[in-house]
């Protein structure tokens, strides 16, 4: 994390006016040049604001909303590194800014916090602890017509309070939720850790239109921890004996993220004809390593290495995080995980609405991730190539998650799928 003096620094080199006073003493001259500079501040300032909006939400620290002048703003900087955020806060009326790099999770300074989505709706309600979210926060979708309670009390992941119930499996509660109705029921299988309020934005949405089925697999989110090995096809297994255990029948429409899209096609493997439609967002690609090693030189391959043998070695992460890193991350000398060698050899499902969203964007700081992404997006066309069922979406305004930046495209597919099954 920068410290929030360099701010200085940082605004000038992205100026291009270098000095060595404070940003706001520049312009208090009398010189000839003090009028021109002011004149470029100002239009840089304007069109850096303007550029950024479009990453704009807003704050109250004191727990309760505000107009817009009132709130606090969070904006990429235009013109500067990726990697630098620029954070301004108000607690009690007083501007307090930090200056971050290098950060996917910024700090941010302890109170209660509102967080508002581009609409001027409120996203989120609850307290940062230590730089941390903890204790209860609440989270609504984009229109603001629905939302979820949960309460961090077991670090990053919340439980959830106000929705869905549990169910005993292996003699270990199972959370779920259940919602709607009509057929064929959506059935959400998230990535790698991942607990299922990741979609909340989506299935909260779709619940007017569809039976939406959610689930914490046994570790994450609300369910208890299993020591029983995290493999795909285990999870399969528990998927079908859970829909089967709440009489959820078939048909069924799979909207699967990443490390999902592996559940979701070991379940068509096990269960043909049960799924009717497939949506997959970003999904995993079993031969993803063995590609990258060999695209990459051979004195870069042990940096790759390297990668994910610290993700394995993690002491901080979640149980139900590594339980699943380990069958999934697990690459032996040929390239394989124990998962990519169950998928491997599975085809894709065929005659049915078949839909892959894909992210097309790289990251500049992190070397090859240009190439990499270029290897998933060939597997992916050399995929629909050979499969008409499937359509392929790519898109370049998303990271992986693409569901959490561009929920009304995935929302989008999902209804299209729909739509096909029901004419």
């Amino acid at each position: 994390m920068c410290e929030a003096d360099r701010f200085n620094e940082i605004l000038g080199k992205s100026t291009g006016l270098h000095r060595t006073r404070n940003w706001h003493e520049v312009f208090l001259g009398f010189d000839k040049m003090s009028l021109m500079k002011l004149i470029i501040y100002v239009i840089l300032l304007s069109l850096t604001r303007i550029a950024a909006q479009t990453d704009t939400f807003f704050v109250n620290t004191e727990g309760q909303p505000s107009s817009r002048a009132e709130a606090a703003y969070y904006r990429v900087v235009s013109g500067r590194p990726p990697e630098v955020y620029v954070r301004e806060y108000f607690p009690n009326g007083k501007m307090h800014r930090v200056v971050e790099c290098e950060s996917y999770q910024p700090w941010v300074p302890d109170g209660n916090y509102i967080v508002y989505n581009k609409s001027g709706l409120r996203k989120e309600r609850g307290q940062y602890v230590n730089g941390k979210a903890a204790g209860v926060w609440t989270w609504w979708n984009d229109d603001g017509s629905d939302s979820i309670v949960g309460d961090h009390r077991n670090g990053d992941i919340p439980f959830i309070l106000n929705k869905g119930g549990f169910t005993e499996f292996n003699w270990k509660p199972v959370y779920f939720s259940r919602e709607g109705k009509g057929s064929p029921t959506v059935v959400f299988l998230t990535g790698l850790g991942d607990p299922q309020f990741t979609f909340f934005n989506i299935y909260s949405r779709l619940k007017n239109k569809a039976q939406v089925f959610v689930y914490d697999r046994p570790g994450l989110g609300n369910s208890q921890v299993v020591t029983t090995p995290r493999r795909v096809d285990s999870m399969a297994v528990e998927l079908k004996r859970l829909l089967k255990q709440q009489n959820i029948q078939p048909p069924y429409v799979f909207v699967a993220h990443s490390m999902g899209a592996f559940i979701a096609r070991s379940y068509n493997a096990m269960q043909p004809g049960e799924m009717a439609g497939l949506v997959l967002i970003d999904p995993a690609i079993e031969s993803q390593y063995r590609e990258g090693l060999n695209l990459r030189p051979e004195n870069e391959r042990n940096a790759y290495k390297a990668r994910y043998t610290s993700l394995l070695a993690r002491t901080d992460a979640p149980y139900g995080w590594m339980a699943e890193a380990r069958q999934t991350l697990d690459f032996d000398n040929d390239g394989w995980s124990t998962n990519g060698k169950i998928v491997k050899d599975l085809p894709y499902p065929n005659n049915i609405p078949f839909t892959i969203i894909a992210s097309s964007k790289s990251d500049p700081s992190i070397p090859f991730s240009k190439q990499d992404q270029q290897l998933r997006l060939d597997y992916l066309h050399r995929l629909s190539a050979q499969n008409p069922s499937i359509k392929l979406v790519e898109t370049a305004n998303s990271g992986h998650y693409i569901h959490h930046d561009e929920p009304d495209l995935v929302l989008a597919e999902i209804n299209a799928v729909l739509d096909k099954l029901r004419r």
